[in-house]
């Protein structure tokens, strides 16, 4: 199994078309085919929640088995790249975090109608499908929905298919495909491998890797993006190492406020103000500028407060300040309404005026009945004679 150094997931050793699938989970019986052998628990996942989906090419159901395993490290801070602890989770669920998983091999396996189907596990950190999966959590649905859409995101680029994402969904199981009724999870085929290598060498074998290279048989890249482990006990005590490491971080970080150095590394580098990166005020410093409201003696005050704020000029006539002082008592009207409520009384009487021109207008003119009339008694010709008369004389 390999832990991740920046790319954001885990993708344990081994190609997951090299080695047989049936091979990796398929029960082993004893040379009577009586009794079923158990299974190590150490490399099964433990279920959390199933998303349902279809293929966009055709139709095909699959399900993503979102379960957990302690092989899989907990989220990365995306800055320091150190795991984040509890206390992160349940404040900021999964932002600003790369979060490792590991997409398994597909199986065949049939839903409840009897129809074939596609099943895969996606493993996470137990630590988010116990937040995905608790039933009066408060970020639960934040964390299904994280996880699902990661999920969907990796299989399709593992697998090159197209998924209807937004058909994706959150169903009440929490297993799919599994063994015996379909419930019960299937071993992690990598770590089986693992598992078969370390009996071998136990038992003096050279302990050949069941899985080499990557998918197909294809060499593995010169260029390791993660960390490799030999044994299945190696990867084990690798995981605790790291998480009594991220426990003795949290608690560090929580004597110091949050304020210090990380991980041994300090906060500032030394030197960085002598760095050629630029200058760290090119336009200059704006302290000991005049404020805006410099000398204002009300310039403490909010400035839609301040506009409302009338002060009494010192420059002011006697027989003014004792109107104001009126006015402020409520016995005389304030000269700005007071102009406010003439101009609008103005309009309202042009309004009044305007009103009653019309009135008077139609009021002259004829009623419908005796245009009628009109009309019938009066020749065409008689009336643009008239009319032509009329215009001459205007």
């Amino acid at each position: 199994v390999r832990r991740p150094q920046r790319s954001g997931r885990v993708r344990p050793t081994g190609a997951r078309g090299a080695m047989p699938l049936v091979a990796a989970y398929a029960p082993v019986t004893s040379d009577d085919a009586t009794e079923e052998q158990p299974i190590n628990p150490k490399v099964l996942p433990a279920p959390g929640f199933v998303v349902k989906t279809f293929s966009m090419v055709d139709s095909q159901k699959w399900f993503l088995n979102c379960c957990a395993h302690d092989i899989v490290d907990r989220p990365l801070a995306n800055g320091s790249q150190e795991q984040v602890d509890d206390e992160y989770l349940d404040s900021w669920c999964l932002s600003n975090v790369q979060v490792p998983l590991h997409v398994c091999s597909k199986r065949t396996t049939v839903d409840h109608a009897g129809e074939a189907s596609i099943a895969i596990d996606v493993v996470f950190n137990p630590a988010l499908t116990k937040r995905a999966t608790a039933a009066k959590a408060k970020n639960a649905t934040a964390f299904q929905e994280h996880m699902r859409t990661l999920a969907l995101s990796h299989t399709e680029k593992e697998y090159g298919v197209r998924l209807d994402r937004k058909a994706g969904r959150v169903i009440r199981a929490q297993y799919k495909g599994g063994r015996g009724d379909g419930s019960l999870p299937i071993p992690i085929p990598e770590l089986v491998a693992m598992e078969r290598e370390q009996m071998l060498r136990a038992m003096g074998g050279q302990g050949q890797s069941a899985a080499p290279g990557g998918r197909g048989g294809a060499a593995a890249p010169a260029k390791k993006l993660v960390q490799e482990y030999d044994s299945f006990e190696d990867a084990e005590k690798a995981a605790a190492a790291r998480k009594s490491s991220a426990a003795a971080a949290a608690a560090a970080r929580s004597k110091s406020g949050g304020i210090g150095e990380s991980a041994g590394r300090p906060v500032i580098k030394a030197g960085f103000l002598n760095k050629a990166g630029g200058k760290l005020y090119p336009t200059g410093s704006s302290e000991g500028t005049p404020a805006k409201d410099a000398g204002d003696p009300l310039g403490w005050m909010p400035e839609k407060l301040r506009s409302r704020v009338q002060m009494v000029d010192g420059n002011m006539s006697e027989e003014e300040q004792q109107r104001m002082m009126r006015v402020h008592a409520g016995l005389e009207e304030n000269p700005k309404k007071q102009a406010l409520r003439e101009e609008r009384e103005a309009k309202a009487a042009v309004r009044e005026d305007e009103r009653i021109m019309w009135a008077q207008v139609q009021a002259a003119l004829p009623s419908p009945e005796e245009l009628e009339r009109i009309t019938k008694d009066t020749d065409p010709e008689d009336f643009l004679n008239e009319l032509r008369s009329v215009s001459e004389k205007m």
